[in-house]
């Protein structure tokens, strides 16, 4: 179950890599690293996501770990649907980056937390 950690904070890091290099470059590079963005923050998400559903079944479930859950599925969600908006170029606003940011890096941290306290039992 350690590989799959290293691969969920693997992509999840190059996804925020892709994120950050996308927001920077502009439009030359835009939708090859957009699509790259995507992909891997999929994969992470699907990586987080079985890992927390194998963790759940071997060790169960602490109320710790269920507010993790809520908070790494309304975080996903929120970024998904901001990822979304900004994908389509419907009203790029300040705020609407703001709140894909904010939510990335939210679900970074929960991911992240949860990941360290599995690797250090």
């Amino acid at each position: 179950m350690r590989n799959l950690v290293f691969a969920a904070l693997a992509l999840l890091a190059v996804s925020l890599g892709f994120g950050i290099w996308t927001a920077i470059a502009g439009l030359p590079y835009s939708t090859a690293l957009f699509t790259l963005h995507k992909l891997t923050g999929a994969a992470s998400a699907v990586l987080c996501i079985v890992f927390y559903f194998k963790v759940m079944r071997t060790d169960g479930l602490t109320p710790f770990d269920i507010t993790l859950g809520i908070v790494f599925s309304a975080a996903l969600i929120l970024l998904l649907v901001t990822g979304g908006i900004l994908g389509a170029r419907q009203s790029p606003t300040v705020m609407l980056r703001i709140a894909h940011g904010l939510s990335g890096v939210s679900l970074s941290l929960v991911t992240g937390w949860k990941l360290i306290t599995f690797l250090l039992q």
